[in-house]
């Protein structure tokens, strides 16, 4: 394919594909993987040379591909060429482990026998670099969960007193030890405010001999905060309950730095019980006076989807749904969709990052559950793709853009009567040379 040379707008009146962030491509899925059109934004991404970016249509992406994930992307791209879904994809470069790129696709027509899609493609090299960090950090967490010497206290739960077996207690504080334990946290400050609610509900758990698990922010000796977590198993035939205490700071912290600063949602539940494992007051107010995740979850994921997106819930829609997921060995599970905030309908339905990830460890299977903003983000690389179909100074579509269309309609309408119109413009390659 010969590459014209084209000037700019004047004044930068209209934004080239090629100064956008990220990089767009069309290729045709046959024995090869070519391009038919490469943005400059994904043959830098791709580490593509000059003399290669000139002749790109000559080039096969598989021959870019890292050798430890070329088997997976051809595979992937085989099953393309007969179920032509979307296409979500990453992979490293050929001798470059540590850089890894995303490629979004869709199917845009046939050239051929051959699918032919618009792909668009961004870094992905620092996500993937948290993905990493939480799952050594997960790692480690068990290991010193086994093997800590972990702080831990008494609870009779008839008299209302703690007896700490340690010499610390909730991330090194001193031992306590009297009466009404609650009292003694509030008096002490050691719990972060936002969460003494969740203390409160595991005594009135323990007080009625149900056991309790919990995770909260508590002011460590050197006066910051740190996750701990809390689990309570009661001696058998007695009232007393065995308060084991261990930090989980890591790895809390670990999951909030993945879902970002532009978190609207995170929490935690136990998938058996529904109980809040996790959960600040706002959370706990919405979760109502039972205080069960599973009581509201149904409601407000009717309330907060968009109707269009309530279909891409299917296999978490209900509380048995969300069970049957965890029994399934399934550890993550993560959907771009469309939400608005249930107490903020005002502000619209804004496209988000849906995320839920299992933790297992002693039988206990607890469900994080985080909802991140990407709004902003999504419309770019919606931009991006619009881009990448339309001519940006007359806003009508490329070639393959409407060749797609022009199939798309005559496929729909082919048992109807129809027509269609050609019109020519005069001069129209001079002006499109000149300016386009």
């Amino acid at each position: 394919m010969e590459e014209e040379a084209r000037k700019a707008p004047e004044q930068g009146a209209f934004l080239s594909i090629n100064n956008l962030p990220g990089g767009v491509g069309v290729y045709e899925l046959g024995d090869s993987i070519r391009a038919t059109y490469l943005g400059r934004g994904l043959a830098k991404l791709l580490r593509y040379s000059s003399k290669d970016y000139h002749t790109y249509s000559e080039l096969d992406l598989l021959d870019s591909i890292h050798e430890q994930d070329l088997k997976q992307v051809r595979s992937t791209f085989v099953r393309l060429r007969r179920n032509h879904r979307e296409l979500d994809l990453e992979f490293r470069l050929k001798g470059d482990e540590d850089h890894w790129i995303r490629i979004l696709g869709r199917f845009a027509r046939f050239h051929g026998q051959f699918p032919v899609y618009y792909l668009v493609a961004s870094e992905a090299t620092e996500a993937r670099q948290s993905s990493l960090l939480l799952e050594q950090q997960n790692a480690r967490w068990q290991f010193a969960f086994s093997h800590s010497t972990l702080e831990m206290w008494e609870f009779h739960s008839k008299q209302n007193t703690v007896h700490t077996l340690s010499r610390t207690i909730l991330s090194g504080n001193p031992p306590m030890h009297g009466e009404n334990p609650l009292d003694l946290l509030e008096k002490s400050g050691i719990i972060h405010p936002s969460y003494l609610a969740t203390v409160k509900d595991d005594f009135a758990l323990l007080v009625q001999g149900l056991e309790a698990d919990s995770i909260f922010l508590v002011r460590s000796m050197d006066q910051s905060y740190r996750w701990v977590r809390s689990s309570y198993t009661f001696i058998k035939g007695t009232d007393v309950a065995l308060g084991i205490f261990s930090d989980v700071h890591d790895e809390i912290e670990t999951r909030l730095q993945m879902v970002g600063k532009h978190r609207s949602f995170f929490s935690a539940f136990h998938i058996e019980t529904g109980r809040p494992a996790l959960a600040n007051e706002r959370v706990r107010l919405m979760l109502g006076p039972n205080g069960s995740f599973y009581d509201v979850y149904e409601k407000i994921l009717f309330h907060s989807l968009h109707p269009d997106c309530r279909k891409q819930f299917s296999s978490i829609s209900t509380a048995q749904h969300l069970k049957e997921l965890v029994s399934s060995g399934k550890k993550e599970l993560t959907i771009e969709t469309r939400m608005q905030h249930p107490s903020h309908a005002e502000q619209g339905y804004r496209y988000v990052r849906f995320s839920l990830s299992i933790s297992s460890f002693g039988g206990t299977s607890i469900a994080y559950i985080a909802v991140q903003d990407i709004h902003e983000r999504k419309q770019s690389e919606m931009e991006l793709l619009k881009r990448a179909q339309r001519d940006p100074l007359s806003q009508l579509f490329n070639r393959l853009s409407m060749e797609e269309l022009i199939t798309r309609h005559l496929e729909e309408e082919k048992d109807k009567g129809g027509a269609f119109f050609l019109i020519d413009i005069d001069l129209f390659k001079q002006i499109n040379d000149t300016y386009g």
